[in-house]
């Protein structure tokens, strides 16, 4: 078999397990990288099989989407942020000669709301910094076979050695290294302390630059070693007017709009509670408000007699104020659709377990109930062997029948 002729090889791990992995071939593997990085020594490094499998995992930093430029608001978070990852990973010798206490923290945890633009800040990092960025997926890790997931964690931790400067991005992160309690599996358990252990020693040396970044929606659910692992934490809250306003101007910058009609601050006035995704997304269905309406719809109202090729992009008008408020009613803040309809269909669940025979068998069941116990209605209690609350005789008084 010509190993440089097929995209996968086997390897089996042992004669007893007569297992497989899926590994990229070893020239093409280092060709890749060193192409992805723009690192030419790359192709001359000796990288293990479960190297190469993490090596797929590795993004090259000039493709990643745009840097600290690119997102609106956080000045603050992105300046300090700036200062403690970017600087130091982009000039270490600035930092190496003036003690321990001067250089960059090796874990960071973005934290906050959906859609605030954590990932965003992690790969604005990398591409600021240009380090090998591997964004690491729990579906890389995990492996039916004993020991294999540990193997490829320290894979993880080699190659970002190899690799230096190196970022290792987890993206819901509590999903990977949440807190530890007794229902957890001792093969999950193992991994844990594995990544914890590895994490650690790349820690004691201080001079190799390699950072873990994490973002997380539930940072209380992360394990509290994981935690002190992660001694720098940023809050990334949802945008304020003038952020809205800002994430809104680097948004709409490059589209056809009516600069007559659409006013940011008052859109920005209008989005309380909206996330830079949600905005994004507002922004998107109102710039398909013009294309929409020079659609011609069939009049029997079928697409699939809709004639798109008759669609000219110099027949769409410049997108309109009132496109936005069309749009804000179609795109609401994170969860708020969600929370609106299982609101509706509680009181509906309601509504409809109101006319159903056992609902109003249960009702007359506590009504008959509570008239018994109350005052007016309360039945006569009486001693064992007694009825309707008399004495013997078969609850007659004085044995009269």
């Amino acid at each position: 078999m010509n190993s440089f002729t097929y995209s996968h090889l086997l390897v089996f791990s042992s004669p007893s397990s007569c297992h497989t992995l899926l590994i990229t071939p070893r020239a093409q593997t280092k060709e890749a990288l060193a192409k992805k990085l723009n690192r030419p020594d790359i192709a001359r490094m000796d990288l293990t099989a479960y190297e190469r499998m993490i090596a797929e995992e590795v993004l090259d930093p000039d493709q990643l989407d745009g840097g600290f430029d690119t997102i609106g608001g956080l000045e603050q978070q992105k300046r300090e942020i700036f200062e403690l990852a970017v600087l130091p990973l982009k000039r270490p010798d600035l930092f190496n000669k003036r003690g321990r206490l001067l250089s960059s923290p090796k874990g960071l945890l973005f934290y906050g709301a959906p859609g605030t633009g954590k990932t965003m800040l992690a790969k604005a990092i990398a591409r600021e910094s240009g380090a090998a960025f591997i964004n690491l997926r729990m579906s890389t890790l995990m492996n039916k076979y004993f020991g294999e997931s540990n193997k490829l964690v320290a894979a993880v931790f080699s190659l970002a050695y190899k690799l230096a400067p190196s970022i290792i991005f987890i993206d819901e992160i509590e999903s990977f290294l949440r807190a530890r309690g007794g229902n957890d599996e001792a093969p999950w358990i193992s991994l844990k302390a594995e990544f914890m252990t590895l994490w650690d020693g790349v820690l004691t040396d201080s001079a190799v630059p390699i950072m873990v970044l994490g973002a997380s929606n539930r940072p209380y659910d992360l394990d509290p070693a994981i935690l002190r692992r992660l001694p720098r934490q940023f809050e990334i809250p949802l945008p304020g007017p003038s952020e809205r306003a800002h994430i809104l101007q680097l948004l709409l910058k490059e589209e056809h709009i009516d600069l007559q009609s659409v006013k940011v601050e008052r859109l920005a006035a209008d989005t309380d509670g909206y996330s830079g995704s949600d905005l994004k997304e507002m922004c998107r269905a109102a710039v398909m408000i013009p294309i929409r309406d020079v659609m011609p719809m069939p009049a029997n109202g079928s697409l699939n007699t809709l004639d798109v090729e008759s669609i000219q992009s110099a027949d769409f008008r410049m997108v309109k104020m009132a496109d936005f408020h069309v749009a804000m009613k179609r795109v609401k803040p994170t969860g708020h659709a969600a929370q609106d309809y299982q609101q509706r269909e509680g009181a509906q669940a309601v509504n409809t377990a109101r006319m159903t025979p056992a609902f109003m068998n249960a009702a007359l069941s506590m009504f008959l109930h509570s008239v018994m116990q109350g005052g007016g209605g309360q039945a006569p209690q009486g001693p064992p062997g007694s009825a309707n609350g008399h004495d013997g005789n078969n609850g007659w008084p004085n044995g009269t029948r």
